[in-house]
């Protein structure tokens, strides 16, 4: 009889939902195998052993072997935790990781999007602003959306960006942004940051067709 084999990567948990009685489904990020769905096996019980690990944000390294339907979380070991100190960190970080959950489709394995998603969570935790911390969760999603081939063209004839209401200046913003590999500090008004981050949510759940809950929570806080 063949043993699965083992696999090992350190990951970032996006989500997760209940699996049957005691388990747990977790859609996760990983360095080595890109978005990966696994099940932590009575990971509801109280004693069990995976469970914290997978629950808190930050980087985990993870053992898991492949099923015939679904892979099987063996080991987890938070090795990195992001503090989550406020309302605002947990609301931009949750943005970042329904970003990654719902846009990028699985075995998607990109170590630019790796390290732009761990960029992204590092710099949010440290500004203190909201509107720091909104802007940050926009660069982010302009630079992976045209990794994964949704460039956002505000030309007519390209798809239906055109259907969303931005002023030119952001318009040019966007377009440069997606042009430079480099960011260098970028400053906005209030009212300009509120829309650039207004404006990707719309074009997010649009494109995807799935609703980005946590952008509708952000926008106003």
């Amino acid at each position: 009889m063949i043993m699965p084999r083992s696999r090992k990567a350190l990951g970032i948990v996006l989500a997760k939902k209940n699996w049957r009685e005691d388990d747990r489904l977790f859609s996760i990020f990983t360095n080595e195998f890109g978005k990966i769905e696994a099940v932590a096996v009575g990971a509801k019980k109280i004693k069990s052993k995976l469970a914290g690990h997978l629950a808190s944000c930050g980087i985990v390294e993870l053992e898991f072997v492949r099923g015939k339907s679904i892979n099987k979380i063996t080991h987890a070991y938070l090795i990195k935790n992001y503090a989550l100190k406020s309302g605002a960190d947990f609301l931009g970080v949750s943005c970042l990781l329904e970003t990654m959950d719902k846009a990028l489709p699985l075995g998607e394995i990109n170590i630019e999007i790796w390290n732009l998603l761990r960029s992204a969570i590092e710099r949010v935790l440290h500004y203190r602003k909201v509107e720091e911390k909104k802007l940050v969760v926009s660069l982010f999603v302009i630079k992976i959306l045209p990794i994964l081939g949704y460039r956002i063209s505000f030309e007519q004839k390209w798809l239906y960006a055109h259907r969303f209401s931005v002023s030119d200046e952001l318009k040019g913003l966007v377009e440069r942004l997606q042009s430079k590999s480099f960011v260098a500090q970028i400053k906005l008004s209030r009212d300009d940051n509120k829309k650039l981050f207004s404006f990707l949510a719309k074009y997010l759940n649009y494109y995807f067709e799935k609703q980005f809950f946590c952008y509708d929570l952000l926008i106003n806080y």
